[in-house]
């Protein structure tokens, strides 16, 4: 599992370090500032950001006996606290604190092949303006930010039918590793392997940039996708949301 990423030349502290940068990045844009630390990273957004609007998050991991020092860092501000790993005394420790478990999630991974399939003919990867505009206007939000669209280190790849962007999908170069986020598939074009056509292509593009590592976040929903691409499940992670 995670050990074996720590086998390449690297250790916990950097992968988390590495995803939640590029998490972060993701989903703040220019708008977002990271401190880390070994075992922690706070996340803070200018704008907010999620279904449950909040401009804080934490994530944490290794150790986990730092919830009373989390809670006097955030200075009763919402935030929510994503937690990697937990035992129960820990989860039982933040909902006597009021947190609220919100979802469960999982750390996957996937050390590069030396044999790739090439980028898939029907991915298209944004590179303009009027492309950014016409994928945020079918997802309905301001998903690409205009800093994205200049920044070399984000990839934004879809796939679409005439009119219709059936599937989407994010990468965030942080330094030897890729974050992929939100790969979404347009309900109407499911199970037509669109999806697995974007991580073909993620993987490719990655593999020309020399990335060791691909890593992600998935939901419960994503982990068959993820393992059929060869990913490996890493830690478990828990979001908790404060109550104040």
């Amino acid at each position: 599992m995670i050990s074996e990423l720590c086998n390449l030349n690297t250790d916990l502290d950097n992968i988390m370090h590495g995803l939640i940068t590029g998490w972060a990045k993701s989903r703040g844009g220019s708008g977002v500032s990271v401190e880390h630390a070994s075992g922690i990273s706070h996340c803070f957004f200018e704008y907010s950001i999620g279904k449950n609007a909040r401009n804080r998050e934490t994530f944490c991991w290794g150790t986990l006996n730092c919830i009373d020092s989390i809670i006097q860092f955030h200075k009763k501000k919402y935030h929510f606290l994503s937690v990697f790993d937990i035992d129960i005394e820990t989860h039982k420790q933040l909902l006597l604190n009021g947190y609220k478990l919100v979802a469960r999630e999982t750390h996957m991974y996937k050390a590069i092949p030396d044999n790739v399939h090439s980028p898939n003919f029907s991915v298209k990867r944004v590179s303009s303006k009027e492309e950014a505009d016409w994928y945020n206007s079918q997802k309905e939000s301001s998903f690409i930010k205009p800093e994205h669209i200049v920044d070399p280190d984000v990839f934004d790849f879809y796939t679409r039918d005439r009119d219709i962007m059936t599937s989407s999908a994010r990468a965030i170069r942080v330094g030897r590793f890729w974050v992929v986020d939100d790969v979404q598939t347009h309900p109407a074009f499911r199970r037509r392997g669109m999806a697995s056509n974007l991580l073909v292509t993620i993987t490719s593009f990655a593999q020309m940039d020399k990335t060791c590592i691909l890593t992600l976040i998935s939901s419960s929903e994503g982990l068959p996708l993820y393992v059929r691409d060869g990913y490996i499940k890493g830690l478990s992670l828990n979001v908790y949301s404060s109550t104040y």
